[in-house]
């Protein structure tokens, strides 16, 4: 499977992991990573008519259902950019793609966020919840923080916020 949680930001990352929950689920994973190739519309006849192949029926069946389920779920910002697409696999690379870039920023952003993070004029109980809010959402784009930095990070936004003895 080549899905990567740092491939995909925020909320598409957790679109996309139900998305992989119901296809594991379900066996059909490899709708979205072409591994399972699309069988021929057709097969040959012993006397060389052409007939409807059942197993491309069952393949594009399912497909289109994937396709559609995900672009029932995606925002409509990202529809313009998936719509032109036939295929799960197709729909589900370039969301893997597009999201990639804009993940390492916003990552970026976030841990920035973090690392100055201040008490200032909040409460404690308003300073801890935005720096697990940030943790969170550093979390939800794929990157983990040591609970130790994560610490430190806390306690020397505190004491800039403190007066000085």
């Amino acid at each position: 499977m080549s899905f990567k949680k740092s491939a995909l930001s925020g909320q598409l990352y957790f679109l996309a992991s139900q998305i992989l929950k119901i296809c594991r689920a379900n066996g059909f994973l490899p709708f979205l990573d072409k591994s399972l190739p699309i069988p021929n519309e057709s097969t040959e006849s012993a006397d060389g008519t052409l007939l409807p192949n059942p197993a491309f029926d069952q393949w594009i069946l399912t497909d289109q259902n994937l396709s559609a389920a995900i672009c029932a779920t995606i925002s409509a910002s990202i529809l313009p950019y998936v719509l032109h697409l036939d295929h799960t696999a197709d729909i589900w690379h370039l969301l893997e793609t597009r999201f990639q870039a804009a993940n390492r920023s916003r990552m970026i952003q976030l841990k920035n966020e973090l690392y100055n993070i201040s008490l200032k004029n909040s409460s404690i109980v308003q300073y801890l919840n935005e720096v697990k809010t940030l943790v969170d959402n550093i979390a939800a784009a794929g990157s983990k923080i040591d609970p130790e930095e994560i610490i430190l990070h806390i306690l020397n936004g505190i004491t800039t916020g403190l007066p000085i003895f």
